[in-house]
């Protein structure tokens, strides 16, 4: 016992910037990181950590300073003192049971981890004291130490559901994928939730009041830097130190509303490398398993908080689970492949998608949406991602040839395929499960998205008879390849027939034979050659 105590006082001395930055280097290590990115990475992300410590410090020792100042000058009498966070962390520390804290947070994480009760990895080990002040505080009222740590037990669950339903809100905020804050603090949130429901229904005070609102209403005065110094002067003023001491106050304000974004980049720089290769682990080895690593409050700090969508949620449909929270590059309604080289901001957008819809975060300037097909694609993707994590990407245009090709012909998915496969040797390579074909429906429609992803199961090309094309893949020039192959198949089989005069079976094309032939030489599996 001694000697886990000793290691665990060992490694608080060592502070968060040391301690937390060591864990993220062993993390990055386990989930096989470059050292040189995983040590870049946590060294950055002990930088970040320090420089919002000296950040806060800073404020606190000159804002505090006027406070106290206030007090004096003006007679209010403060009796009580609010020791803040480290004197309660000291009170905590002193307890004799403290050290036992640790391994009882490391075994409940791994325990819900395993059991998949939890998607969080709680790494912010530096703030068990908060558990440890539940402890001492039940075990003081209860004079029984179990229920002291029944209670932090009850606490560290709570900390890792919240710090999964708060993954999708942080990731918004800061823009980090794969990271949540699973801080004591946000408890807060289960009371001030239904107090906040009613506020927004009370007129005057569900106005909004953000700092965007305010920089339409005051100009520069909304400014982080501006708010900052008038605040900062107005107190300094108060304290009664005069009028250089107010400027000076300022000025430090100013400085310090101003550096926090700046800081708050570290925090991204030191996390999105890491995030992404332990989410990557876990889904190459726990089927695609979702993990967030639970981090303290500060990569928050410096969120520029006017980066929410600035649009209202537009509600389209049931969002499938794998897609919820997504982000998607989609094309406008009304748009040209042509013109998105010259203005993506019009012609494309990004949405993210909610439970029951979207919403806009950037581009479709000049007041555009996204595509009436967006119902397929969100289907598509979602479809699709279930076969292959690596198809991220889908494409739909109204492919000329094959268009015409269903216009001219009754096509079916195994007639169509047939009949490419036939023209164009490559085609069978290229597309060995076939191609999909739809009859004709109303574009845009739920039941066309329904149908589409239905297919894509088996496929990752589906021809929509009479009016386009769609096809998955890991990246655009793959999608693209997919459909150029096709289309120049389908305008071959169209100039022979042309040519010819002649049905197309009755041309010399490439027998079943031989496109068995070719899948033996080439190890390809035709999917209708049997």
């Amino acid at each position: 016992m001694d000697i886990l105590k000793t290691v665990i006082q060992y490694i608080l001395d060592l502070g968060a910037a040391v301690f937390v930055a060591f864990l993220m280097l062993v993390v990055g290590l386990l989930m096989k990181m470059k050292f040189r990115d995983a040590f870049s990475a946590a060294l950055t992300l002990g930088i970040a950590f320090t420089g919002m410590g000296i950040l806060v410090n800073f404020i606190m020792t000159s804002m505090g300073a006027a406070a106290n100042d206030l007090t004096t000058h003006t007679g209010i009498s403060l009796p009580a003192v609010d020791i803040g966070w480290p004197g309660a962390a000291n009170i905590s520390w002193a307890w004799p049971y403290a050290f036992l804290m640790f391994p009882l947070q490391l075994g409940i994480n791994f325990l819900l981890l395993v059991t998949n009760q939890t998607k969080t990895l709680n790494v912010d080990l530096w703030n068990v004291w908060n558990k440890i002040f539940t402890a001492v505080i039940v075990t003081y009222f209860t004079n029984n130490v179990f229920f002291g740590f029944l209670a932090a037990a009850i606490i560290i669950v709570l900390e890792l559901k919240l710090g999964d339903v708060f993954a999708p809100e942080v990731e918004r905020l800061t823009g980090i994928p794969g990271v949540t804050v699973p801080h004591f603090i946000c408890l807060i949130a289960v009371l001030l939730h239904p107090i906040d429901e009613l506020l927004k229904k009370i007129p005057l005070l569900n106005k909004q009041f953000d700092a965007d609102t305010l920089k339409d209403k005051i100009g520069i005065f909304g400014e982080n830097a501006v708010m900052g110094a008038i605040i900062g002067f107005i107190l300094g003023l108060s304290s009664g130190n005069g009028i250089k001491y107010a400027f000076t106050l300022a000025v430090q304000a100013a400085t310090a509303l101003t550096l926090f974004p700046m800081v708050f980049k570290l925090f991204s720089q030191a996390l999105s490398p890491i995030s992404e290769v332990v989410s990557e682990f876990m889904r190459e080895r726990f089927e695609d398993r979702e993990v967030y690593i639970g981090l303290d409050w500060p990569i928050l700090a410096g969120t520029d908080f006017n980066s929410y969508p600035k649009s209202p949620e537009i509600e389209v449909m049931p969002i499938p689970e794998n897609m919820q929270h997504q982000y998607l590059l989609i094309s406008a309604s009304w748009s040209h492949f042509r013109q998105l080289k010259n203005q993506p901001a019009v012609d494309s957008g990004i949405i993210r998608l909610t439970q029951t819809g979207y919403q806009i975060i950037a581009g479709f300037n000049s007041g555009k949406k996204p595509t009436s097909e967006i119902f397929m694609h969100i289907l598509a993707h979602s479809a699709r991602l279930a076969v292959n994590k690596d198809h991220r990407v889908v494409v739909h245009n109204h492919a000329t040839n094959l268009v015409l090709y269903s216009l001219l012909n009754e096509v079916t998915s195994k007639s169509l395929t047939l009949d490419l496969w036939s023209v164009l040797t490559e085609s069978i390579v290229v597309f060995p499960d076939g191609i999909a074909v739809l009859p004709w429906e109303v574009p845009g429609t739920r039941q066309i998205g329904l149908d589409t992803a239905r297919e894509l199961k088996d496929h990752r090309l589906v021809v929509w008879a009479k009016h386009g094309v769609l096809s998955t893949g890991v990246d655009y020039q793959d999608c693209f390849g997919l459909i150029e192959t096709a289309n120049k198949a389908a305008k071959i089989a169209l100039d022979l027939k042309m040519i010819s005069q002649k049905n197309l079976k009755e041309c010399n094309i490439l027998t079943i034979d031989n496109l068995k032939e070719v899948c033996q030489a080439l190890k390809v599996d035709g999917k209708y050659l049997d």
